[in-house]
């Protein structure tokens, strides 16, 4: 059932909308975007870019899903299967951040937004996108319930205005007859007086942004600035919290769970969540962290490795042991030995846990922590292990820990200049083990007797940051992109940042169908088939 209200009053978002006549040039230089800017248009079943929607600018409802957006993509919600789709991010990165309201059409239930400088048009059958601009502020938008054919209405300070049906032309038009226009916030949460936002009587943290009613007239979905998407069912006091995404957008690293992933991502204040369980399918978003008495935030993390339940994070405050499922955590920290606080690295075997920190090396074997470089003070940058042997990337190259001995090694043959500098990222390609520097991999032949310099990879991909094991080879990811690198070879193909890549890539993981990347901005999930050879 739609519901309509009579427009906004002229000004009434005046002051938060206006635009000057250089500022209005200035968002049309972005939203015709450049193609260095300009991101490449994905399905996304084949590449999904998970970021935060607590902050929802817009939700519109539709008789078969609801819409919503934040200032980066596009999700729909399906009441009935109680499930998303999308999240679907524009051509043009800037197109929604401008976004404060939304309709559906009545003729064909595609979404129009209002933006504070003109409008975005979204057509979910084969998630078509259009967008325009108007020279004064947008105010308010309608349909005209009595003749809807007749376009998209868009209010300003000096009129009315109706974008077509094609979505490309405007043009100055009377008032719509029986505007049909998105409810009012604060009239429709005077309307809710059971409606409790707070809890044990304190105010909420966050606000609400915008509402739409439910197809069918019973509840109501409620758009937040803080806690993304929420329900509120007919005649309740609490809503139902309706979760997509990250806590925040920087994903700082990724590891592989039972049914979906684990990410860390950098919290912007204490006491947020550092954590999010991600499903594979993309149904099941968890946000927690783990319980640090007296520790507020567990600053960066660095990378996080699992052993059974267990995650194992490299923080700025120490190592951190925590069993998710039974809400247990350890620190290891200077007070239990360490050589350093800021732990860089962890990796973990049955039967030992190695620590990178940023001056020197441990390990944990059962229940004893022991220091590997008594007096180091070199920073370890990626560490691996096979048994009990403990594989170490420096600044200065690669090194080995034996179990029975107390100190690192370096084969002779690592002596070599070649493979000198820093290493910054280990994997296990069956029985070799691969390095990652900044330019190229070397690794390890299988019968362990020499070592082989692979090619440069930073001139198509930029300087490596990030590798993870797949097949005969690896998915390796630079400055300017990632590709699928046989061991011995270059990439076949190069997905090139920013258009494939919107952020910074940290870690990779590889589950069954996906690959997924913990970036800067957002996990991005790829579907394994359509990158691999």
């Amino acid at each position: 059932m739609a519901i309509a209200r009579e427009p906004a009053p002229v000004g009434r978002r005046a002051q938060r909308v206006g635009l000057s006549p250089l500022s209005i040039l200035s968002v049309l230089s972005v939203l015709s975007a450049t193609p260095s800017r300009a991101q490449t248009t994905w399905a996304p079943a084949d590449r999904a870019v998970i970021g935060s929607f607590s902050y929802i600018t817009a939700v519109a409802v539709a008789p078969d899903r609801v819409y919503l957006t934040s200032p980066s993509a596009l999700l729909t919600w399906d009441p009935q299967l109680r499930r998303w789709d999308g999240p679907f991010v524009p051509p043009d990165p800037h197109m929604l951040d401008q976004v404060f309201s939304g309709l559906v059409d009545p003729l064909d239930n595609s979404l129009w937004l209002a933006r504070a400088d003109g409008w975005v048009h979204f057509t979910p059958q084969g998630a078509r996108w259009g967008a325009g601009m108007v020279p004064a502020a947008v105010l308010d938008i309608a349909f005209d319930f009595s003749a809807p054919d007749k376009g998209f209405f868009l209010l300003s300070e000096d009129g009315w205005r109706v974008v077509g049906r094609r979505g490309t032309a405007f043009k100055m038009s009377d008032p719509p007859a029986r505007p049909l226009s998105p409810l009012s916030v604060d009239q429709v949460m005077r309307s809710l007086p059971r409606l409790r936002l707070g809890t044990d009587g304190a105010p909420p943290t966050w606000r609400v942004t915008s509402v739409a009613q439910a197809f069918g007239g019973h509840g109501w979905y409620l758009g937040t600035q803080g806690r993304g998407l929420l329900y509120l069912a007919e005649g309740a006091s609490q809503p139902e919290e309706l979760r997509f995404g990250l806590p925040e957008d920087d994903a700082r690293a990724v590891v592989e769970a039972p049914g979906g992933v684990w990410v860390n991502v950098e919290s912007l204040y204490p006491g947020e969540p550092q954590f999010a369980y991600v499903s594979s399918d993309l149904s099941d978003f968890r946000w927690v962290s783990p319980p640090m008495k007296g520790v507020p935030s567990l600053g960066t993390v660095y990378g996080v490795a699992t052993r059974g339940p267990e995650l194992w994070a490299a923080t700025d405050v120490g190592l951190v042991q925590w069993d998710p499922d039974q809400n247990t955590a350890q620190l290891y920290g200077a007070v239990l030995g360490l050589p350093n606080t800021r732990v860089m690295a962890v990796a973990t075997s049955d039967r030992v846990v190695a620590i990178g920190t940023a001056g020197g090396m441990a390990r944990v074997a059962g229940s004893v922590l022991e220091l590997l470089t008594p007096g180091s003070k070199d920073s370890v940058t990626a560490v691996e292990v096979k048994g009990d042997t403990i594989w170490v990337g420096t600044d200065h190259g690669l090194f080995v820990a034996m179990p029975i001995e107390p100190y690192l090694l370096q084969p002779n043959a690592l002596a070599a200049p070649e493979f000198q500098g820093v290493v910054r990222g280990l994997a296990w390609n069956g029985a070799s083990l691969v390095a990652m520097t900044d330019d190229h991999l070397f690794w390890r032949t299988p019968n362990g007797r020499s070592w082989v310099v692979g090619p440069s990879l930073s001139s198509r991909l930029g300087s490596l940051r990030a590798l993870a094991q797949y097949g005969n080879g690896f998915f390796v990811a630079g400055d300017k992109g990632f590709g699928f690198a046989p061991q011995d070879s270059v990439p076949r193909r190069v997905y090139p940042a920013p258009a494939d890549v919107p952020g910074q890539v940290r870690r990779m993981a590889v589950t069954d169908d996906y690959l997924w990347m913990a970036t800067s901005e957002g996990l991005i999930r790829w579907r394994l088939d359509l990158l691999a050879p």
